[in-house]
């Protein structure tokens, strides 16, 4: 009695798993309230792998997939000015190689034809060579992983990869002033716009 704080006001919590691999997005489908997707995933790998797993659980379990909720996946990769966003890209790359380099998640590597450059990544992690992992993750890499754009472009953008996909969507904005912030306020307001999954 001691550890427990009684009924509270509302029981009934979602519950999330996060996945990279298409057995936890499984998992995610049939006995959670829906999946969160590892950041480090290609909006083919979610489309053509994740989400179907995540259906087939779903169908496993009797419920509706609309039901099921789709969050996270890839990288936002944005800012006010082309600056900024070259900057960041710079930084999202660097985290890619990163978990490029992880073998646990190498199906995301492999689906795109770039198993040999996940395995030199692996290599280069065990030897400690960072700085060298990160000429390895192309540009044409990062538009597979990654939404990029200035904020001006975000909304369509996100569109693009989105929809059809997600319940909820996110993304990290340092507004500066007042219309900064308005500007912020208009893309989450076109953001609720995207169709999520049967919508589209």
């Amino acid at each position: 009695p001691f550890f427990n704080p009684g009924p509270i006001e509302h029981p009934n919590i979602p519950v999330l798993v996060s996945a990279v691999n298409p057995f936890n997005a499984r998992l995610a489908g049939e006995v959670c309230d829906g999946i969160a997707i590892h950041g480090f995933s290609t909006f083919k790998y979610i489309r053509e792998v994740l989400i179907p797993a995540v259906h087939e659980g779903a169908r496993r379990a009797g419920k509706d997939v609309s039901q099921v909720q789709v969050r996270g996946g890839g990288f936002i990769v944005t800012g006010k000015t082309e600056e900024e966003v070259a900057k960041a890209k710079e930084r999202s790359r660097r985290q890619i190689s990163f978990y490029a380099s992880t073998r646990s998640y190498s199906n995301v590597m492999k689906i795109h034809g770039w198993a040999d450059e996940a395995a030199q990544l692996h290599r280069l992690s065990v030897e400690g060579k960072w700085d060298d992992m990160v000429g390895l993750i192309t540009d044409d890499m990062m538009e597979e992983f990654c939404v990029i754009g200035t904020w001006d472009e975000l909304p369509a953008k996100m569109r693009e990869k989105y929809a059809g996909i997600n319940t909820t969507i996110s993304f990290s904005a340092e507004p500066k002033n007042p219309d900064e912030e308005a500007q912020i306020a208009d893309i989450i307001s076109e953001l609720k716009t995207i169709p999520s999954v049967g919508e589209v």
